[in-house]
């Protein structure tokens, strides 16, 4: 097929498509509806519509996975149209058999495929600016040659920059890595801009193109095709050193990266004194955010920190940090939260900390103490949960100073019991370590 196609001309091309399933995929720009419409013939020339949803008005890169069951001859690439005003456009069609889209071509984030898009692109600008040029006349039709190709080549790089953009989330990609894509990206990004720049420069000027700008047009190009080049090989570095399953690691990052938790150095700030209210020392405690993903920790996140009856800071502090109450404070526990900004955008996970007294005398006040409060679990857009890692917690008890121990049956003195239901979920494995109940993973 050709690679460039406007609605107004009869682009009926002969095939040969037996029964089975097929797979139609485009770059399209429709400006008429939000359907671009394909057809297909048999040999009695009778033709079956196949309809691919679009935007209006936007470059969409679409598919359609279609089955045939009887022999088509005829294909009629674009069907539907209204009139000259409301123009469609088809930029590299293709027609495999099979029904998985990235073999019709690029998957939206097959770098190599699409970098090799922008290449043709930019050497179809090339081959028809050093032709055209060559007389030092820009015709009205060579100007609008040219609008159209330039949209091509954003359409396609708007695919680069998903496939940047995938990544700049992949928590299995070093940061350092990504410090340098990013600059090979903002590399490439400056270098479309410039082409943009200095071609739009000559379709709106006058009818004459000088030997100036055509230097431009040839650096701006070249620039540009160099940039792809660094940031492919970039980004195929990448590719190699996460292995086969590159694409795969991908598509499980974005789920497998929501995966945090508070991590406390102690369940409990101790105070060397009766009860709140008295002034005494306290023990400190450090607090910090954790990514998990598989295996994998990670440090980070931002933290605010809430005596009982105060007011949540309005911005959150980096991770991590540490709650160090003076003598005078008279707190009985610290909620703390763990943000993945420091506005405080999504709020990740809690963990409340109590304070215990020193030789109190009386009736002692009971804290529990859980290592998990609330968990995140990543999960399908289907709400499929996709891994139960960490959602177990560990229970402590305190009466006062002293630490209950936990037996499975709580009526003596100094022991406790805990009981758990399950709603739409099932209770992990309950057992004892030393003095803590332990509830395993879900």
């Amino acid at each position: 097929m050709k690679r460039f196609f406007i609605s107004g001309y009869d682009y009926i091309q002969d095939v040969v498509l037996e029964q089975g399933t097929y797979t139609f995929w485009a770059y399209i720009k429709s400006e008429f509806g939000n359907t671009f419409t394909f057809a297909l013939a048999n040999e009695a020339d009778e033709w079956e519509v196949f309809d691919v949803d679009v935007q209006q008005g936007q470059w969409t890169k679409a598919y359609e996975v279609f089955t045939i069951k009887e022999k088509k001859v005829k294909l009629s690439l674009i069907y539907r149209y209204f009139d000259a005003e409301h123009p469609v456009y088809v930029l590299k069609p293709q027609l495999i058999k099979g029904n998985i889209p990235s073999d019709a071509g690029a998957s939206p984030f097959d770098i190599d495929k699409v970098t090799d898009d922008l290449h043709d692109a930019i050497g179809g600008i090339e081959d028809f600016t050093n032709e055209e040029f060559a007389d030092r006349v820009l015709s009205s039709g060579e100007r609008v040659s040219l609008r159209r190709d330039l949209e091509a080549v954003e359409v396609i790089f708007q695919s680069l920059k998903g496939s940047y953009e995938k990544l700049l989330i992949n928590p299995f990609v070093d940061a350092l890595v990504l410090a340098d894509l990013t600059t090979k990206y903002n590399a490439v990004s400056s270098a479309k801009d410039n082409l943009f720049t200095t071609l739009n420069t000559i379709i709106n000027g006058d009818n004459i193109v000088t030997p100036e700008e055509i230097a431009a047009k040839d650096l701006a190009l070249s620039s540009l095709n160099s940039a792809i080049y660094e940031y492919n090989m970039a980004e195929k570095e990448i590719a190699n050193s996460m292995g086969e399953d590159y694409t795969q690691k991908i598509d499980e990052a974005i789920v497998k990266a929501t995966y945090w938790s508070v991590k406390s150095s102690s369940p409990v700030i101790y105070k060397n004194a009766t009860d709140a209210t008295t002034s005494g020392t306290h023990t400190s405690v450090t607090v910090s955010g954790e990514l998990r993903s598989g295996t994998t920790t990670t440090q980070g996140g931002f933290i605010t920190v809430t005596p009982n009856g105060g007011i949540e800071p309005s911005t959150a502090t980096a991770s991590p940090v540490t709650i160090s109450p003076s003598d005078g404070d008279a707190k009985t526990s610290y909620t703390v939260r763990l943000y993945d900004t420091a506005s405080k955008t999504t709020l990740l996970d809690t963990l409340t900390i109590p304070v215990v007294f020193k030789g109190a005398s009386g009736v002692n006040a009971i804290n529990v103490v859980l290592s998990n409060e609330a968990d995140v679990l990543p999960a399908s857009p289907e709400g499929v949960v996709s891994d139960y890692s960490g959602s177990g917690t560990t229970i402590r008890v305190f009466e006062g100073a002293t630490e209950l121990d936990y037996d499975g049956i709580g009526t003596a003195n100094g022991k406790f019991n805990v009981t758990a239901t399950g709603t739409g979920i099932t209770v992990g494995a309950k057992s004892e370590s030393g003095l803590q109940c332990v509830f395993g993973n879900a």
